[in-house]
């Protein structure tokens, strides 16, 4: 009889210990004296311990929150500073694995009914919420993205109408001085240009943080554009900073921006020259990847195939502190030196093209920063093939007739000027409505088009002449990206970015209007 009533018990203990260990929740039971009795698999798996390894450790290892403790009076007072309630409620918490790492836990305990020891003993069981934590902080940072990006988008327009008003006639300026010989006066026109185009790099940085800038993204090989990238590094970087590039054989092609990943990668090797005090390293590495889905799920992407870029310098690291506002648009550990957009337009460009960005930094150890960029598809390879194999041919100015429309009269003026200094006639109406009116008496062989406009718009009015008038040539220029959903084939018009220079506009027309080019 009590052979068989312990086979019951064995079993039944069994049975408790196989349920415990299926449960997703790790569950650990302590001592009056904060010593670990007992945990199931979950717990050691989250924690990184292997089996067995958490008995008979302080629960102040794994819960810092929770300094080592002497008596059952004592134990219970640390868990209540903590703000371990011991109740059905929960509370969450900050555990430290075995390798270190700092885990967010959500936190449950309870008093265990006394087994006759004639001492306390309470059960914990508890969450990994790393994912959700990194949920949240992707929708803060895309909360103070959107904001920034609406109130970017709406100066972005008018400010470039500007900078283009400034730049074209210094443009212009110069050029008539060039012609007099005064070189006086185009020293003084190259420098209005350099502060212009110092106010439209801002612009554009403060465009590229918040996900609005553009790009003109194309199937790429992210190895070519490192080793393209190393001789300004290098230089950047001086001799102080030994730069290594660790770049995977038959790396994987992606669709980005050339421009934008180089301003990405020398905005982080910047970063690490001032992380760096005197001497020092920064790696870049390139890997293939492919995320499996709970690691996905922790960057906001999709499972699949990726492009890993790593940048790892042995700087001075980051606090939490830091880290934690690392990515917001202005924010800078050196006030006063810098726009604090570095990060952020890194962050604005990969998630642009999207991917993801991930930091992991330790203070005094130095920062590792991953940016993830997806695995291109077929298509995009082959449009990428096509683009780099053509040629624009040696081109003869054709002539024509100009429309021009735009709601900002001096640039009104100034594209009339610069094309008709170039040997075409021009006409200007201020809207899409306008345009229109004109073109039922006026004969035109190209029409360029600012987007933003009142009455009627540029993709209005684009969409309008293409199914009435297909065969008029139509081009676009903006000074931002607008975020309302219209027909590729409407995105596809847009050839110029505001501010332009004077050549880039003649040579847009020029490559339109030339007959045979495609």
């Amino acid at each position: 009889r009590r052979h068989q009533v312990e086979a019951i018990a064995g079993q039944q203990l069994l049975e408790s210990r196989q349920l415990l260990d299926s449960i997703v929740e790790g569950v650990i039971t302590v001592d009056a004296e904060g010593l670990i009795v007992d945990s199931n698999r979950a717990a050691e798996q989250i924690l990184g311990f292997l089996p067995g390894e958490l008995l008979h450790r302080s629960v102040s290892e794994i819960t810092p929150a929770l300094s080592r403790t002497t008596s059952a009076d004592r134990f219970l007072t640390e868990l209540q500073a903590a703000g371990a309630a011991i109740s059905d409620s929960t509370t969450e918490q900050i555990a430290q694995a075995k390798d270190g790492r700092q885990i967010p836990i959500r936190l449950s305990i309870a008093t265990l009914p006394d087994a006759g020891e004639g001492a306390d003993r309470y059960v914990g069981s508890f969450l990994d919420i790393s994912s959700e934590k990194a949920q949240q902080e992707r929708l803060r940072r895309t909360q103070a993205m959107e904001s920034l990006g609406q109130l970017t988008g709406g100066i972005a327009h008018d400010f470039n109408n500007m900078l283009g008003v400034v730049l074209g006639y210094a443009e212009l300026v110069r050029q008539e001085a060039l012609e007099k010989g005064d070189k006086n006066l185009v020293s003084r026109a190259e420098k209005i240009t350099h502060a212009g185009r110092r106010g439209s790099e801002l612009v554009r940085r403060l465009l590229a943080a918040a996900r609005r800038s553009p790009g003109s993204a194309r199937a790429v090989n992210l190895n070519e554009l490192l080793l393209h990238s190393e001789e300004l590094l290098r230089k950047t970087l001086t001799v102080r900073i030994d730069l290594t590039l660790d770049c995977a054989d038959e790396l994987w092609i992606t669709s980005v921006d050339p421009g934008e990943f180089e301003d990405v990668i020398l905005n982080l090797a910047v970063n690490a020259m001032h992380a760096i005090d005197q001497r020092g390293s920064l790696q870049f590495q390139t890997r293939n990847i492919e995320l499996q889905r709970s690691e996905a799920e922790t960057l906001g992407l999709a499972a699949g195939d990726y492009i890993l870029v790593s940048a790892v310098d042995s700087g001075k690291g980051m606090g939490e502190q830091t880290l934690d506002r690392a990515f917001e648009p202005f924010f800078s550990t050196r006030p006063g030196e810098g726009t604090g957009l570095g990060l952020s337009q890194v962050y604005g460009m990969v998630s642009g093209a999207g991917g993801a960005v991930d930091i992991r930094s330790v203070k005094g150890r130095g920062t590792r920063v991953n940016l993830y960029f997806p695995r291109a598809k077929r298509e995009q390879v082959e449009a990428g093939d096509a683009l780099s194999s053509g040629q624009w041919p040696q081109l003869k100015r054709p002539g024509g007739n100009i429309l021009v429309v735009d709601d900002e009269p001096v640039l009104r003026e100034l594209e009339e000027t610069v094309l008709g200094a170039a040997g075409y006639q021009v006409i200007t109406a201020g809207n899409g409505k306008d345009a229109l009116h004109l073109l039922e008496t006026e004969t035109v062989d190209m029409v360029l088009s600012d987007i933003i406009m009142p009455e009627m718009d540029g993709y209005e009015l684009a969409e309008y002449l293409a199914i009435n008038r297909p065969d008029l040539p139509v081009r676009l220029i903006t000074g931002y990206e607008d975020k309302r959903e219209v027909e590729p084939y409407l995105t596809e018009l847009i050839a110029l970015r505001k501010p332009f220079k004077g050549r880039e506009l003649v040579e847009l027309v020029d490559t339109t209007l030339l007959p045979g080019v495609e």
